[in-house]
């Protein structure tokens, strides 16, 4: 039953990937597998080196942690600026 009421919806308020603006299956929500795929995760000693290599002098920043990695001109970004 919902699978036919998002069917219905779908013709006239197609649903969109916010990563890469494809139109979604009938069982994806807001991310396409691909996109998903695409989003680079933190790996916990990366981003402490990164921290370490920007700010080693400073220690503003007490603690912190990421899920995902942030790049210019990538998935990441694109989802990100959608949902703002």
């Amino acid at each position: 039953m919902k699978n036919t009421l998002n069917q219905f919806f779908d013709l006239f308020l197609p649903r969109y990937c916010i990563g890469c603006s494809k139109k979604l299956a009938y069982d994806e929500e807001l991310i396409c597998p691909r996109c998903l795929n695409a989003i680079l995760k933190a790996d916990t000693e990366l981003i402490e080196a990164e921290y370490n290599r920007k700010f080693r002098n400073e220690r503003i920043i007490e603690g912190f942690s990421s899920l995902y990695i942030f790049e210019r001109d990538k998935t990441f970004q694109n989802i990100v600026h959608s949902i703002k």
